[in-house]
């Protein structure tokens, strides 16, 4: 059945902060707290290299140091960037406007990973001098 973004962001099929729940390992339905929050930044802070796409090249060149990855040619990078923006998305999404009723509403439904991604941008930046 077909339904509105709305619709969606209302119903039980919605996305409730999935990567609050991956890092903690709480994939019931039971609330995410502020402490739990506080928990994933330190598993972020102290487990993960960090990496934004907004910083591509900046982030490759930091996996590229830690993991040892060589890379030679501008082919190569091209062919990361490939696949890091096309990836496997199997489906068109139109552009969702910030602030509509809609981001408004999936918004609420994520306002854990929203402040976690925050958090992951200023970690980006502070993993930075270690590069």
């Amino acid at each position: 059945e077909k339904m509105t973004l709305e619709q969606y962001a209302v119903s039980e099929y919605v996305e409730n902060n999935w990567l609050t729940r991956i890092l903690l390992h709480k994939l019931d339905n039971l609330a995410i707290t502020n402490g739990d929050l506080e928990h994933a930044k330190n598993i972020l802070r102290e487990k993960c290299l960090v990496g934004l796409l907004s910083e591509f090249d900046a982030s490759m060149y930091r996996f590229e140091r830690f993991f040892g990855w060589q890379v030679s040619t501008p082919q190569d990078r091209e062919c990361q960037l490939r696949h890091v923006t096309v990836g496997d998305s199997r489906h068109e999404h139109p552009e969702i406007e910030e602030n509509s009723k809609a981001w408004l509403l999936l918004q609420e439904q994520n306002k854990y990973d929203m402040l976690l991604f925050e958090f992951i941008k200023t970690l980006f930046f502070i993993e930075q001098t270690n590069f």
